[in-house]
């Protein structure tokens, strides 16, 4: 039987610029054994004892050197099926906005770009990051009360 299993993390990062959102894409770097060279957000394993987004906050600041306590639950769940194993993945996607732009990428990313809105279907490649990535950019922009609601406090 299929097992559901929650092991990783999803995680928009956010910079207001103007009137408007950028996300954050990082381009996985080419000795990847999986994915290389993809566009995404910042992705991780969840350790054991960790929290989903306790585990979020370690892949950003391993990933990108972001430390930060404005992390949101994004209302959207990233999943997919790995037949490898026989079980479904579910993803919880997180979002955080910062005010900086500057960061510091670990080996495992190759490059970094801000992306608007309208590059997010071209830049993403799993349709799933898309939908976080949409659905937290909606967050920023048209549902903002729902920033009030998905705050996590810790």
């Amino acid at each position: 039987m299929t097992k559901n299993i929650v092991r990783c993390i999803d995680c928009h990062i956010a910079f207001k610029e103007g009137n408007d959102y950028k996300l954050l894409a990082l381009k996985r770097s080419d000795n990847k054994k999986i994915y290389p060279n993809i566009w995404q957000c910042v992705t991780g394993k969840i350790n054991t004892n960790e929290k989903p987004y306790e585990a979020a906050l370690r892949e950003v600041k391993e990933e990108t050197g972001i430390e930060t306590n404005n992390i949101y639950v994004v209302d959207e769940v990233s999943f997919y099926y790995e037949a490898l194993y026989d079980r479904m993945n579910v993803i919880p996607i997180f979002g955080i906005k910062v005010d900086s732009t500057k960061l510091i990428l670990s080996e495992e990313h190759q490059a970094y770009k801000w992306i608007s809105f309208n590059e997010i279907s071209k830049t993403f490649l799993w349709n799933k990051q898309k939908d976080g990535a949409v659905s937290f950019y909606k967050m920023l922009t048209e549902e903002q009360e729902k920033l009030n609601f998905s705050k996590v406090h810790y």
